[in-house]
């Protein structure tokens, strides 16, 4: 499978990526439940589920190219 182009996904998908990614980038759980903390740090551990969270969603090239 070829790599989507962002255009191609619905609002929706498009909305419930960017939320993830949002999560994966600021969200941290406490004993009440997620938090969204705009200090948190980042290690490359967060690359990879970015990456992840692309991957799923058909956003990820399957091979090499130039981009237009």
């Amino acid at each position: 499978m070829s790599m989507k182009h962002p255009s191609k996904l619905s609002k929706k998908n498009l909305e419930e990526i960017v939320s993830n990614i949002q999560y994966i980038l600021w969200g941290e759980s406490d004993a009440k439940g997620w938090v969204i903390d705009p200090n948190k740090e980042w290690d490359v551990d967060f690359i990879e589920y970015i990456e992840q969270t692309l991957s799923s969603s058909g956003l990820k090239p399957t091979k090499r190219f130039r981009p237009r």
